[in-house]
């Protein structure tokens, strides 16, 4: 079972969130540094090998994989890293 984060805010990065009159009212957890650290998805030991990243913070996505949607209409965006993980998108009204 992978651990799941709760974020009470938009929906997911680079698609953006849109009002009914179709304006961009924001992005969730786009981190453009990502990619660029040392081991990105993960981070590399003392030793080099690949280790989960310490860079995980909810909110911001480290690598997305995956999108779902529940009955509820939450989204659930997986991420391809040591360990996984799995962010709960609630929706919100």
């Amino acid at each position: 079972s992978l651990p799941t984060e709760r974020c009470g805010a938009r929906w997911p990065c680079r698609s953006p969130k849109r009002d009914r009159d179709d304006h961009v009212m924001g992005h969730l957890g786009l981190d453009t540094e990502a990619p660029s650290r040392p081991g990105w998805p993960n981070d590399r030991g003392d030793d080099g090998r690949p280790v989960r990243s310490k860079a995980l913070t909810p909110g911001r996505f480290n690598s997305p994989h995956a999108v779902a949607v529940g009955n509820d209409g939450s989204l659930y965006v997986t991420e391809w890293l040591i360990g996984g993980r799995t962010t709960k998108l609630a929706r919100m009204r």
